[in-house]
């Protein structure tokens, strides 16, 4: 009875997956709740939540990775203990007892008595089917920023295999106070249609969805200002003699090429700074380039084509044109969160041809403006580094590893202080997340990788949305699982799942592969 109430568990995102993992005598058998919705409310999301079942030890945990519909999902109308036959032990009856990623661990006593520990570490487990999309990072407003305006533009890059997006704003971390929900979105960014509260916290994720499932981003936070702010002006006396106005640019003559522009706010010691897309098409669907600057000044600003002291969104500094026209907007982004609207080129802003011309009919150049003087910025080369892997030295020069099965895995290593790093198993996913700590030391463990051959991707996101990523490294974990049979977990424990599910399993082999359970909504509690 992980959370005993009227749920929705087989509409459109709402799934349930089971796995079991591990090496035969010490398995887990992994029920997960994805994504459940209240019957009683079918447009409030209740969260997510597993019970997991542990071979050997004979013990239970139950535990919620997100809690996303208030007091509801904080158990106010919920049964939430364990069950089997005449024993029960009740954690709590219809109050508010969850919180996010609580785990609730129980030991065997006696035959019919459990040890209940509800502080226990949760268990970094997550079931992820591979046609399920990853999980969208999130961009503006900046994780911890201040003054950001009451009617941001929320934006994220896209996720791999999302088909729509899901918005989730609230003043609580835990996301447990009715939060702003906005579903549908089909574009990376929403402005919401009224401002929100004047000098407030607020807390902010995005769900991507496709058809088989869904995947929650991490929670950024940011505070709202104490009084009104400006939007920046448009940019204004845009001018280039390569990147404007249907330019002739080639792969000599591209490169170092600037873009000159005026960037102004009307409020007091506001930083600025701009934003620049390049796209094959017209509607900015194809975008090849996008580029966000560093904080300055206003004023008058350069860009330089393959500059990379600010962050690329799509593409990076080194990033190839193919041959054809190409089209480009920019917009000013104020220290609050707060856009221009976006500034275009006439028709065509450049046309790219990989040949280069004896004589180039690039039109004279006619920027007269006379740039003011940018502070000279001096800053050190970015920093993400992998030091060790279960506790083994990493050298420099390694991307492949090798490493028993059934063990415990952890990476560590520095980056840049505080930036979020997040490790991705990618063949069979599984993610680790984590802060480094203020001398940019992380260390991230995963307590289960499959059997098998897994690529890695290790980025770090700074908290002034720089992003860092470390080159591909390959995991080789045991050897590959065969498919294990039904769980010879004890029948105590095989007993309680049956209660747990309310479900007869049909006498077939468990993979460990994810299985998707098609199970109807419970109308009704059963004593």
């Amino acid at each position: 009875m992980p959370f005993w109430d009227d749920l929705i568990t087989n509409s459109g995102s709402q799934t349930i997956y089971y796995a079991t993992i591990g090496e035969e005598g010490s398995r887990m058998f992994i029920v997960q709740w994805t994504n459940m919705y209240f019957y009683s409310n079918p447009s409030l999301p209740m969260g997510t939540f597993q019970a997991i079942l542990y071979e050997g030890s004979n013990n239970i945990r139950i535990q919620y990775r997100d809690l996303l519909g208030g007091s509801l999902s904080q158990g106010s109308s919920a049964t939430i203990g364990i069950r089997n036959g005449e024993y029960y032990s009740t954690y709590s009856n219809n109050i508010v007892s969850l919180s996010q990623e609580q785990s609730i661990l129980y030991s065997p006593l006696t035959a019919t008595s459990y040890d209940e520990d509800s502080g226990s570490s949760y268990e970094l487990v997550y079931l992820i089917p591979d046609n399920v999309p990853v999980s969208a990072v999130l961009i503006n407003p900046l994780n911890g920023s201040t003054n950001t305006t009451v009617v941001p533009t929320f934006e994220w890059q896209e996720s791999v295999l999302a088909t729509s997006y899901r918005l989730l704003i609230s003043t609580n971390s835990s996301f447990s106070d009715s939060p702003i929900n906005i579903s549908g979105i089909t574009q990376t960014n929403y402005t919401l249609g009224s401002p929100l509260s004047y000098n407030t916290t607020y807390y902010w994720r995005v769900e991507s969805i496709n058809i088989h499932g869904s995947s929650l981003s991490g929670t950024r936070v940011f505070e709202t200002s104490a009084t009104p702010n400006t939007v920046p002006d448009n940019p204004s006396s845009i001018e280039s003699s390569v990147l404007w106005d249907g330019a002739y640019a080639n792969q000599i003559n591209i490169v170092d090429s600037e873009l000159s522009m005026t960037l102004m706010d009307d409020d007091d010691e506001e930083q600025i700074r701009y934003r620049i897309q390049i796209s094959k098409n017209a509607e900015f669907s194809d975008i090849v380039i996008d580029y966000r600057s560093i904080f300055g000044n206003e004023g008058t600003r350069i860009y330089t084509f393959g500059e990379d002291s600010g962050i690329y969104l799509v593409g990076n500094s080194t990033t190839e044109m193919i041959e054809g026209d190409y089209y480009l907007r920019i917009r000013a982004e104020d220290d609050s969160s707060a856009s221009s609207d976006w500034v275009s080129s006439s028709g065509v802003a450049f046309t790219y041809s990989i040949v280069v011309p004896t004589s180039t009919p690039n039109p004279t150049p006619t920027n007269t403006l006379t740039p003011t003087a940018q502070p000279s910025v001096t800053s050190a080369p970015l920093r993400l580094q992998l030091d060790t892997i279960g506790g083994l030295p990493v050298n420099n020069n390694e991307s492949s590893f090798s490493y028993p099965s059934g063990k415990n895995l952890t990476f560590s290593g520095y980056t840049e202080p505080f930036a979020l790093v997040r490790i991705t198993v990618r063949s069979n996913p599984k993610v680790c997340e984590i802060t480094a700590e203020a001398d940019g030391y992380y260390s991230c463990t995963f307590q289960y990788i499959e059997n098998g051959i897994h690529e890695v991707e290790i980025i770090a996101y700074t908290n002034d949305d720089n992003t860092i990523e470390y080159p591909k490294i390959v995991l080789g974990i045991g050897t590959t699982l065969e498919e294990t049979g039904r769980s010879q977990i004890t029948s105590v424990l095989f007993g309680f799942f049956l209660l747990l599910s309310q479900i007869i399993l049909l006498k077939q082999p468990i993979s460990t592969s994810y299985k998707e359970l098609k199970i109807h909504f419970f109308l009704n509690k059963v004593i």
